[in-house]
């Protein structure tokens, strides 16, 4: 889902990547904007058998510019009852009539269509071009390491080597450990849900983020290095405790990634 501006009022609005307005009414609106049938729309009045039928005692929309008759065609469609009261309800809501409400919703299906079609091609095109640039860059990986231009600058960090099966025994045990119901404590997963279990929150940020497990184990261990640091600085060191309650190393850690 993507935060998104409607075009017709202008509020903001959540919505997937082909939705352009934020309610029917919106929709119905900009379709109106477009449309040149506003005062020659046809009405729609109930048939015996509980359908819908076209009224014929309105006058086609004529463009007198052309001098051409559109010949708008009367074309009977049945309903039951709940649907025909459904369609009325998005009616009134759109402030319409109710072939209006028809007629402009299957225009819109086709505009729908048309729309999603066209976005198919551009994200192909994007797949074609990441395609090209991935090609590029694995290409570039191949060189020798004697090629590497002496303005890369290192990673400066502390790594701590391991084979696969040793990083796969670190993240089983790790999840393993917050498997577990905390009726005291909640977290908010990415689709909005709450879990007391971290670890059903961990692999679901994982879903949403690969590495983002990986990440929670290095800060975890970044984070208890420099617990245990405050812990031997107050009893050996002649710290104050307090002191490190108020202001964590770890803050002051993360406030040197500012600084030059």
């Amino acid at each position: 889902m993507d935060s998104k501006i409607c075009p017709q009022c202008g509020n903001e609005f959540e919505g997937r990547a082909n939705k352009l307005y934020c309610s029917t009414k919106c929709k119905m609106a900009a379709f109106y904007g477009i449309s040149a049938i506003s005062k020659n729309a046809l009405s729609i009045e109930p048939s015996t058998d509980n359908g819908l039928t076209v009224s014929q005692s309105e006058k086609p929309l004529t463009l007198n510019q052309n001098k051409n008759n559109l010949g708008m065609v009367t074309i009977p469609v049945s309903f039951t009852i709940q649907e025909k009261e459904l369609l009325e309800k998005q009616a009134g809501e759109c402030e319409t009539v109710l072939s209006n409400l028809i007629r402009i919703r299957c225009m819109m299906d086709e505009t729908d269509i048309r729309m999603m079609q066209q976005t198919l091609t551009e994200q192909k095109q994007l797949i074609e071009e990441l395609r090209i640039k991935l090609s590029f860059y694995q290409e570039k990986d191949c060189l020798p390491t004697s090629n590497k231009q002496l303005t890369d600058k290192p990673i400066n960090g502390l790594l701590i080597e391991m084979n696969e099966r040793q990083l796969a025994f670190i993240r089983e045990k790790y999840l393993e450990s917050y498997d577990f119901e905390n009726p005291n404590e909640g977290e908010r997963m990415p689709n909005g849900k709450m879990t007391s279990n971290h670890c059903e929150a961990l692999e679901a940020f994982e879903k949403e983020t690969p590495g983002f497990i990986l990440s929670s184990i290095e800060f975890k261990m970044l984070y208890k290095l420099l617990v245990d640091i405050e812990e031997r600085l107050a009893e050996y060191c002649g710290y104050d405790a307090e002191e490190f309650e108020d202001n964590p190393l770890i803050d002051e850690f993360d406030s040197l990634k500012k600084k030059v």
